[in-house]
């Protein structure tokens, strides 16, 4: 059961500064979604801004100085640390990730594994003797690329770039990956995980946030998940439903595929982008309304938006609709590719668009 933040010992709890609290929301740098934690996180727990706080894409120095602020701030009960983000269970995860660059028996190798181009294929590796080589590696991909005679299709991927810094263990320890860092090409460390150890120390990768979001059906939102993804705009179809296995809402939205075709998905859940890396970094982060011009390539969306707006109900139809095509697809797939989602003629066609 999760706890409130309450009062720092005696200290009656409407005389105590819990600055964590705004500095949390400015992790957001969304000032729709702000304005909006402010109205709906009154009920929010100590864990919740853990979460927050954990699975923003910043580095872990700063997510650890924030999360000791709602230590210092708040009285909270270690009884309480086997709920999933609990601050002092995160603090000494994250301080436990930040030693672990120097903390390791000789013989250990730090692995930098990279993309260069949006593809399952397109992964490079480099090996390197410690951490901090691994990341003066990463920091002369994004500097010295021509200089190091690093081939001009291989410089990189889009985006910010993403790498992440793996620690292999001496032979008699294992030689499976034991620490596993993700950063960006500052070489700031952003997440980290355990793949094949100790699952008692393992956080959950980042994905959905505790919270909901203030988008209305019709809205053409910028969904900016750098450095995972590239940015692109999506439609969001309803207020929200409800996740399977989950305990809270996300809107519906329509997009724009890799395939060139129209899909839909659940917003909170990233489900607008695809894999491999789709879920790191939650859209809520940047996610905000745009009213500007749209590229050909987007113009739907702006035709749907404006039929949502006449015909409220008509955005859960095509989400329907278009989720019974992606079953059909799994039972019939086409003999060259698996196809997702429809083209923009048939949708016109099927709803009058």
């Amino acid at each position: 059961m999760k706890t409130k933040t309450v009062s720092n010992k005696d200290v009656p709890v409407t005389e105590v500064e819990k600055t964590y609290i705004e500095e949390t929301f400015k992790l957001f740098e969304s000032e729709e979604m702000r304005e909006h934690l402010r109205k709906v996180s009154v009920d929010w727990y100590e864990e919740d801004f853990v979460e927050v706080i954990f699975k923003a894409p910043v580095p872990l120095e700063m997510k650890l100085s924030l999360i000791k602020k709602i230590l210092k701030q708040s009285d909270y009960d270690p009884e309480n640390e086997k709920i999933p983000f609990g601050p002092l269970v995160t603090c000494r995860q994250i301080h436990s990730a930040l030693k672990g660059r120097y903390n390791h028996p000789d013989g250990t190798v730090f692995r930098v594994v990279y993309r260069v181009n949006d593809s399952y294929s397109g992964w490079r590796e480099k090996f390197c003797s410690t951490f901090d080589e691994a990341v003066e590696y990463i920091k002369g991909r994004k500097t010295n690329a021509e200089e190091k005679g690093i081939p001009a299709e291989e410089e990189g991927f889009d985006y910010d770039d993403i790498y992440s810094i793996e620690k292999l263990l001496p032979r008699e320890y294992s030689s499976k990956v034991y620490l596993r860092w993700i950063l960006n090409n500052n070489g700031d460390v952003l997440y980290f995980d355990y793949p094949h150890f100790d699952g008692s120390m393992d956080i959950e990768i980042p994905g959905r946030l505790p919270t909901s979001n203030p988008f209305k059906p019709g809205d053409i939102i910028i969904a900016d998940c750098r450095p995972f993804a590239e940015e692109k705009k999506v439609l969001i179809f309803d207020s929200g439903s409800k996740v399977p296995s989950d305990y809270f809402y996300s809107p519906t939205c329509l997009f724009i595929n890799e395939n060139g075709n129209i899909d839909a998905g659940y917003f909170s859940n990233n489900e607008f982008l695809k894999n491999p890396m789709k879920t790191h970094v939650s859209v809520l982060y940047r996610a905000k309304t745009y009213s500007g011009e749209l590229t050909k390539t987007e113009g739907p969306l702006g035709r749907v938006s404006r039929a949502i707006r006449k015909r409220p109900k008509l955005g859960q139809d095509i989400y329907r609709y278009l989720i019974e095509c992606r079953e059909r697809d799994k039972v019939i797939p086409s003999i060259f590719r698996s196809i997702r989602g429809v083209s923009w003629e048939l949708l016109k066609k099927e709803f009058g668009l």
